[in-house]
């Protein structure tokens, strides 16, 4: 006779505690053949039924707790367990029935509320949630699945509310901490859900699906550099989905690593072949590498991914500008419809290609759209937006010749000085810099951080005339070790730092280095400013300023005044070339500045396009504009567009005057 028929009450007490100590199987095993020697004991049935639904067989679970039900129609905890048995085995209305007659308590609330959540009942299953935390006000768990719900169904407002009632009830509770963190996500909160991730992850640092909502977290405010070492770590865990590589992909791109990039996107593919952001994102890159070759194979390899058709169109739409094919492209950009592709991306890429075809009403509108979208960003909700050119104006007072007079003599240096390209956004400077990168004495250096580093050395404008020989020593030291922070000197060659808006740092370059060099780009003021409102730039707190054309122009302003300022107090060396001039006769323009440079003439100079196509990705703008042949369509582009610069004209209306260009 087996142990069980000899003491059933003692194998029931030891499948009990098997089953409270997580031990499932033993349970299983138990009661199996206490049901077949007791096939009419409720509670035997029960235990088994529930034992099998926790080693995942839930259908098998609902069928032994139906038996139960039937033995013991009146007992609700035999109910309550066949309805979560029937809930776990994806009968979500069948759970719903069988827990429709049982007291409306807390657990039985929370069970309803489940189901028709599984159910799609959610006007039901939202009725249950409230009823539920009405009744509980600090169960955590019932206060999290409701706030979950409410975020899922689009509710985010009250998904915060609810979730911060169960972040007061366990502010210790990382699974809370992080849905908190994706209602406010969800609710325009990124700075708060970023708070909250943060919180999550100092509770459970190792929890893989925390650092990742971490991560995403800060991708949506574009802090790639703080997401990219989270999401490398999780990948080295084991973790390779193809979400998880996609992302990686794209903060290795925010970064300048584009090779890893590559890979991750490659690595992201291989895993899932039609994985909608990883086709995007890794023939955007593919794009903006001028690797139009292998963009055009890429799309035709995944042209049958159907879940990806937007995807891949806005691809071929890519393809077709590229090819100056704009009635093409357009037609295809204006049927794109994923949320995974920028809003602002997609109104920008619009409104070129209508620009292209000379609607310059639609382009205008386009372009107007693509900032708004923009300004709604996570990014720019982030940034404290201040008047850039009040800030500018309020330095410009201190610029004086008496300022100047204070400066100490500047100590020698062994090193040359470096020769500083910029005059304004959109004014030529990428063209430029392309071009000096063929002449084979040259290093280009292409917006990096040295001035930046220099500043933060130096101190402010008005420290200026007090620093030392020590600590103006101490301002270049920081500039060249940052420098070779980012990639080692070429030996013997003349170091180019090209920064769009060096000119607001020209007082710092001249009291580290007096007898640096300037190149300044010129082009239409108008030009400058309605180009600038025409770009997606990468948002920051001084680029936030062309998201609408007054402060656009009043931007431009503020910094050729400034600019202005500091070549009336200060012997600045300077070359100024104009972008009109360059396009039209653009060896003669590069001669006479090879000469300012004390360079050699080399006709490789003349071969920039072959120079861009080398380069590989460039990080600005100009990416496509830089591989096309001289062209002179965007001179005057202004003219096209006056109507809508009328509000702005005035501001910009001395300097165009001022550079010797016809008067408006």
């Amino acid at each position: 006779m087996s142990p069980t028929m000899l003491d059933p009450n003692n194998a029931m007490a030891k499948a009990t505690r098997a089953f409270q100590s997580g031990n499932f199987e033993t349970a299983r095993t138990i009661t199996a053949q206490l049901a077949v020697n007791f096939p009419g004991n409720p509670q035997v049935l029960q235990l088994l039924g529930l034992a099998q639904t926790h080693t995942g067989d839930a259908r098998a679970g609902f069928e032994t707790l139906r038996r139960a039900m039937a033995l013991a129609p009146q007992n609700a905890q035999i109910r309550f367990n066949a309805a979560n048995a029937m809930l776990s085995a994806g009968k979500a209305a069948e759970a719903l029935e069988i827990a429709s007659n049982l007291p409306a308590d807390p657990p039985v609330l929370h069970l309803r509320a489940l189901a028709a959540k599984a159910a799609n009942r959610l006007a039901e299953a939202k009725q249950h949630f409230a009823t539920l935390v009405q009744k509980s006000p600090t169960d955590t768990a019932a206060l999290n699945n409701y706030g979950n719900f409410l975020n899922e169904i689009g509710d985010s407002k009250q998904a915060v509310s609810i979730l911060q009632r169960a972040k007061a009830a366990d502010p210790k509770s990382p699974q809370v901490l992080l849905n908190l963190g994706r209602a406010l996500d969800a609710n325009l909160q990124p700075n708060e859900a970023l708070k909250e991730h943060r919180a999550a992850v100092s509770l459970k640092p190792t929890d893989l699906d925390i650092l990742f909502q971490l991560a995403k977290s800060l991708i949506r405010l574009g802090q790639h550099a703080e997401a990219l070492p989270l999401l490398n770590s999780i990948v080295r865990k084991g973790e390779k989905t193809a979400e998880l590589l996609t992302l990686t992909g794209i903060s290795e791109i925010a970064n300048q690593q584009h090779s890893a990039a590559e890979q991750a996107f490659e690595q992201a593919l291989a895993v899932e072949p039609h994985h909608r952001g990883a086709i995007l994102n890794f023939g955007i890159m593919l794009e903006q590498a001028n690797r139009h070759d292998e963009l055009r194979q890429f799309v035709d390899k995944v042209a049958d991914a159907n879940d990806a058709a937007s995807e891949v169109a806005y691809l071929r739409a890519l393809l077709l500008r590229r090819e100056k094919r704009f009635e093409e492209a357009l037609e295809i950009a204006q049927t794109v419809k994923t949320e995974l592709l920028d809003e602002a991306l997609l109104a920008e890429f619009i409104g070129k290609l209508h620009d292209r075809l000379g609607n310059a009403d639609e382009a205008f509108a386009s372009f107007s759209a693509m900032n708004v979208a923009t300004s709604t960003s996570p990014a720019a909700r982030r940034i404290q937006k201040n008047d850039g050119a009040d800030q500018i104006v309020e330095r410009i007072a201190l610029l004086t010749r008496d300022w100047h007079s204070r400066f100490s003599e500047t100590p020698s240096h062994s090193e040359p000085a470096p020769v500083f390209l910029g005059g304004f956004l959109r004014s030529g400077t990428t063209l430029l810099d392309t071009i000096l990168m063929g002449h084979p004495d040259t290093e280009v250096r292409e917006e990096e951080g040295m001035i930046f580093r220099m500043e933060d050395v130096g101190g402010p404008v008005e420290r200026l005339p007090s620093l030392d020989a020590r600590q103006i020593s101490t301002m270049r030291s920081a500039y060249f070790a940052e420098a070779l922070r980012t990639k080692s000197r070429e030996p013997d060659s003349l170091l180019i730092d090209k920064n769009p808006l060096m000119t607001l740092w020209a007082a710092h370059i001249h009291r580290a280095f007096p007898i640096a060099k300037f190149v300044f780009t010129l082009r239409h003021p108008c030009d400058v400013v309605l180009s600038c409102f025409m770009q997606n730039f990468q948002i920051s707190e001084n680029r936030i300023s062309f998201l609408d054309l007054r402060s656009a122009a009043s931007m431009y302003a503020a910094t050729m005044a400034h600019w202005e300022r500091c070549r009336e107090v200060m012997p600045l060396d300077v070359h100024t070339i104009r972008y009109e001039d360059m396009v039209v006769n653009l060896e003669q323009e590069l001669r006479s500045l090879v000469a300012f440079l004390g360079l050699n003439w080399n006709d490789g100079l003349l071969d920039h396009q072959r120079v861009a196509k080398e380069r590989g990705h460039i990080r600005t703008p100009s990416y496509s504009q830089v591989t096309e042949e001289i062209y002179t369509r965007s001179s005057g582009r202004w003219q096209k567009y006056r109507e809508h610069l009328d509000p702005v004209l005035p501001v910009l209306a001395p300097w165009v005057e001022k550079f010797g260009y016809d008067p408006i």
